[in-house]
Order: structure tokens, then C-alpha cells, then sequence
């Protein structure tokens, strides 16, 4: 068995920046498109120059901030410092409600140096108070109930409902004025910050770092629930992932990166490269596909993470670019990493058909730290098994182990059930003790050891007693090159004689839905049997939803899809007893499986 390592046996990760900033002092650390290259008087890069592209408004590119590893240094002192001013103790809470920007590095990197805990937030969520309250509080008690330090970008966020009632150890600001009564409300600018002359008392350095954090899930069917991270867990899974075959990470390596911060795989993409000497590059703000696709090719990014919904928005939105560029000049992107949800065959195909990507790693994880990745593959069909499904690879840390138990199993030694037996997956990490995590996840391992993601247990469909999985009949629609451009969702729906049966719901309109529901029928019918078979298939604009109900990563939100399909199903048989009309008979655009 695997040695099971101490905390002291790896670096901090500002430790590991700090060895980047020594080592590759020239390296590219951070490139923002979005930002003025001359940020807080900050040297900047020329920005490159690339011929034929094609895209608009390549002739009157604008310069945009480039830092290297020195030039980001110098700014993560300068505001080390300013937050040395404040006074905050090692262990407060600094509160980001920061979009992608070179502010958040700045933020993140001199947190990390002086014993403060990261809490990145969403912006966007400052709409739901309720949620945003219970995160605010949550942050408080798991950080002794210190008063956080609160960062927003927009100034105005800071009178939104959920702030301005917060008690705050300091409020900043990026963008915006300063209110007149901003002292008593102990309101700054991120400016004022960056401008305190720090540098010759050492105020804020020579501090005991820290990789602590508070990250929270995406609470898609309930409140966001909080994970603290405490050193080693990031460190060891960066150096883990590093070491995973075909990985390919090497200083200099451009990632790019439009995952927002305040998710896993968002922190991640800024921590792991500029670990090992590596930059990374935002886009914009937010996920635009027309400022990914322009920075891709200027900057010649290297690496990539994404969720495998964004791939087909990528591959329609900018293929033709991309393809064009690798022709000219070989793959663009050398190493693509797709996590979130498992990815289907026709994700792979776009991937390496059309976006040219030279390897791609399948990595499976959650917030929590259960985390399996395969090695990176230049041949994509090596990671599908005979039966269509895809890995996600093994256990990424040394000493982490998982098991497949029967779901709902109690006692604290559940036995794992025999190879090729789906089941729930139970994770374990390398420290602390056996410990296992029930990550809610099902999946099944084979002879080789390795994993594949059935689906959640949540969203499991129960037919008649017999289990069916909604991602292994999706997998099974992506497979037919009629339909594997099309979102497809399965969801289950009640039944008064099957308990539930699995409905199709597609992001078409009435008349397209008619041509393609056959296909989707037969398709099941062919390749997994008639108890596979959805019973309708609904488009998604009578559920009376304009567009798919995303996570912040771009996931898919299951939930509240099969809420809607069961509220419209029981409208519809209201109006049918109402009406007397027979369930064959129903007013609906929607197509019933035959």
C-alpha cells in the first residue's frame, strides 16, 4: 500500500509561486485581454501580433495587460502590504465577488502569502440573498467568527441586500467611487491598496502562508454546502496531476482559462501553471466565445479546461478558426482537460476533429476533493469502452483509493461490490485516516482498475424496480451522428403503474422536434431496449424554459428540468380530466414514444 504522506512533505503553494517567480522571472505569468496593459503602473508585455486570423477587429488590436512572473510579483507585494495595513489576523476570510481579472490573481496570490482564507464567491449570486447570507455566515463560522474582508469589483455590489448588512473587517472596491461616508464604513479602493508605501518596513511579508480556503458547491437542489481546504490537499493534487502520464506541463505553457474563480476547476487553472512556471490567460470577464476563440490564437494558449457542455458551443462558434490555424501551423491546443460531467464519444470527436487537440485527459472530481484522471490520450477512442461508456481514469493522489458500494448502503465498513457492478462511488484521500467520502456518484470499475461515471444516484430513474441511468441513454443519442449535435437531457417522471418512466427533453423547435423524435425512439429502442425508451419528448420551450438552466460552469442543471417536465405533465392531466380527454388524445407539442 501506498505510504500515506505528512502535510510537511509538500510546499505551500505561495512557496511553489514564489520558485516560479525565481526561477522563470521572464516567463508570461498572467495575460488578461480584457484589461489595460499599464494596470497600477505595472510593466506590461507587447501584446503579439498574428497574421490571418480572420477575426473582427484584428487590423485595430488594442494592447492588453501581459505580466511575467516579475512584473505579477511586484504587484502581489505591493498589495501584501496594503493588506498588512489593515491589520487582519492570520485566519480572516477575504471575500471575493470578483469576476475573471488580474485583481483576483493579485488578491489570491497575496492572501495566500500572509495566512488569510480565500472565499471565492460568485458575483452573480449576489441577487439571491438568501443564499448569499447563508455562504456569508457559513465563511464566518468556519474562520472563528472573524469579520471577513470584503471584495467586490463594481463598488455598487457593495449595497447589495447581502452586503450591506454584513459586518465587514474592510470593504474594497475595484471599480467606482468611494462613498463621503466611506471611513466609517471602512470602504476602500483596491487602488488605495496597491498605492500604500509598504515596500521599505516589509509590512505584510515574511507571514506564515496558508492554503486554506472555502469553496461551495454548486447547490443545484439545495443550499450551496461549504468545503475548507487546508494544506497539502491543493498542492498534492496539483503535483499529483502533474505527474499523471501525459500531462505534458512545462514552464512557459500558456492555460487558458474562463472558468469563474469562485469554482474548483477556476482556481485550479490559476493555481496549477503559475506553480510550475506556467501563465494563464483570461479571455474576458466572463465566458464570451468570440473573446476565447481571439485570444486562443493570439496568445498560442497550450492548455485548456472546460466542462464537455461548452465543447459543441466551441466547436460551432469558432471550428472553422481553429481548424484553419492547425492546418497551418499543427495542433493549437497541445493538452485538453474535460471535467464536470463525463464527456460522450461526439465531445471527443469535436475535440479532436475540429478544435485540434493534440491530448485529452478525462478528469473526474468534486469540490469536496474526491479526484481520478486518466492519462492524457492522443487517441480519444482508447478511453471508450466496448460498451460506449468513457473512463475517468484512477485515483489521482498517491495513497487515495475509491470503491463502488450498493447504493444507500449504511454501516462505517460498506463493502465494495464485485468489478463491472455499478454502484455508488466511495473516495478516500491520502491523509488523515481511512475516511471515506460517499460522493453521491454512480459508476463502476473494471478489470483494469478503471473508472467510468454512470450518472447521480439522484437522478436515477426507477422503472418498474429496474434502475435506469439518464447519462447512459444521453451517451447512447450522442453516438448517432443525426442527433449527437442536438442537447438532449433524459429525466425521470412519475408513473402511476411504472413508479417513473425517462422523458426526453430537446432544445428544438416544434417542427424540428417532429423530424428527430423517431430517430431518437429508434435509437434507444436499437441500441439499449424498449425500458430505455423515453416516453415523451418534449421541447424545451413548452416546458416553459428559454434556455438550458446552467450551473456556473456551464453544467447543465438536471432539477429543475424535471421539475419543470412534472409540472407540465400534471397541467396536461389536469386539462385532460377537465376536458374528459384521453391521455392518447392530449393538446401538446410534444412527441410520445410509441
Amino acid at each position: 500500500m501506498a505510504k500515506r504522506l505528512s502535510p510537511r512533505d509538500h510546499l505551500y503553494t505561495a512557496e511553489l509561486f514564489t520558485r516560479s517567480v525565481t526561477n522563470w522571472p521572464g516567463n508570461i505569468a498572467l495575460v488578461c485581454a480584457h484589461q489595460a496593459p499599464d494596470l497600477y503602473g505595472i510593466p506590461s508585455e507587447p501584446t503579439p501580433e498574428v497574421e490571418g486570423q480572420g477575426g473582427e477587429g484584428e487590423s485595430e488590436r488594442l494592447p492588453y495587460l501581459r505580466w511575467t512572473f516579475r512584473s505579477l510579483n511586484s504587484g502581489v507585494e505591493r498589495l501584501r502590504g496594503g493588506l498588512g495595513l489593515l491589520g487582519a489576523p492570520p485566519g480572516t476570510a477575504v471575500v471575493t465577488f470578483m469576476p475573471n481579472c488580474a485583481e483576483f490573481v493579485l488578491t489570491w496570490w497575496a492572501a495566500r502569502g500572509m495566512g488569510l482564507v480565500m472565499a471565492p464567491l460568485n458575483p452573480r449570486s449576489l441577487s439571491n440573498k438568501d443564499e448569499v447570507e447563508h455562504q456569508l455566515a457559513t465563511i464566518v463560522k468556519g474562520t472563528c467568527r472573524r469579520k471577513p474582508i470584503i471584495m467586490v469589483f463594481e463598488r455598487e455590489l457593495l449595497l447589495s441586500e447581502p452586503l450591506k448588512s454584513t459586518p465587514g473587517f474592510a470593504k474594497i472596491f475595484v471599480s467606482g467611487q468611494a462613498a463621503a461616508q466611506a471611513p466609517e464604513r471602512n470602504e476602500l479602493s483596491f487602488e488605495r491598496l496597491m498605492s500604500a508605501k509598504t515596500a521599505a518596513n516589509g509590512v505584510g511579508q515574511g507571514l506564515q502562508p496558508t492554503d486554506d480556503e472555502i469553496l461551495f458547491t454548486s447547490g443545484s437542489t439545495s443550499r450551496p454546502k461549504a468545503i475548507k481546504m487546508e494544506h497539502p490537499t491543493l498542492s498534492l493534487g496539483m503535483k499529483d496531476f502533474a505527474d499523471s502520464p501525459g500531462c505534458d506541463r512545462a514552464p512557459g505553457d500558456l492555460w487558458l482559462s474562463f472558468m469563474p474563480n469562485n469554482h474548483g476547476m477556476g482556481r485550479s487553472a490559476v493555481t496549477s501553471p503559475m506553480c510550475s512556471g506556467g501563465g494563464v490567460v483570461y479571455p474576458g470577464f466572463y465566458f464570451n466565445v468570440a473573446q476565447v476563440v481571439d485570444v486562443l490564437l493570439t496568445e498560442a494558449c497550450t492548455h485548456a479546461a472546460l466542462v464537455p457542455s461548452l465543447i459543441r458551443l466551441l466547436g460551432e462558434a469558432v471550428g472553422p478558426r481553429l481548424k484553419q490555424t492547425a492546418r497551418a501551423g499543427g495542433s493549437l491546443l497541445r493538452s485538453l482537460y474535460l471535467s464536470g460531467a463525463p464527456p460522450t464519444p461526439a465531445d471527443l470527436e469535436i475535440c479532436s476533429a475540429v478544435l485540434g487537440v493534440r491530448s485529452i485527459t478525462s478528469v473526474y472530481g468534486m469540490t469536496e476533493g474526491a479526484e481520478a484522471n486518466t492519462a492524457g490520450c492522443t487517441d480519444w477512442y482508447k478511453l471508450v469502452n466496448d460498451k460506449g461508456m468513457l473512463s475517468v481514469g484512477r485515483p489521482r493522489s498517491r495513497g487515495a483509493s475509491l470503491k463502488v458500494c450498493s447504493p444507500g448502503a449504511t454501516g462505517p465498513d460498506r463493502p465494495p461490490l464485485p468489478i463491472e457492478t455499478p454502484g455508488e462511488i466511495h473516495y478516500c484521500g491520502p491523509y488523515r485516516g481511512q475516511r471515506w467520502l460517499v460522493t453521491g456518484d454512480l459508476g463502476l470499475v473494471d478489470e483494469g482498475g478503471q473508472l467510468y461515471i454512470i450518472g447521480r444516484s439522484k437522478d436515477m430513474i426507477i422503472r418498474g424496480g429496474e434502475n435506469i441511468a439518464p447519462a447512459a441513454i444521453e451517451s447512447r443519442l450522442a453516438e448517432n451522428p443525426n442527433l449527437s449535435r442536438l442537447a438532449i437531457q433524459i429525466v425521470g417522471a412519475p408513473d402511476p403503474i411504472a413508479g417513473q418512466v425517462p422523458v426526453a427533453v430537446i432544445e428544438a423547435s416544434a417542427e424540428r422536434l417532429k423530424l428527430v423524435a423517431k430517430e431518437i425512439h429508434d435509437t434507444v429502442l436499437a441500441k439499449m431496449g424498449p425500458m430505455f425508451v423515453p416516453t415523451q419528448i418534449l421541447p424545451l420551450q413548452e416546458l416553459g424554459l428559454a434556455t438550458w438552466p446552467r450551473t456556473t460552469t456551464g453544467k447543465i442543471k438536471k432539477p429543475p428540468v424535471a421539475d419543470a417536465v412534472e409540472k407540465l405533465l400534471r397541467q396536461q392531466e389536469d386539462s385532460e380530466s377537465r376536458n374528459d380527454v384521453g391521455p392518447g388524445e392530449a393538446r401538446s407539442n410534444s412527441s410520445r414514444a410509441s
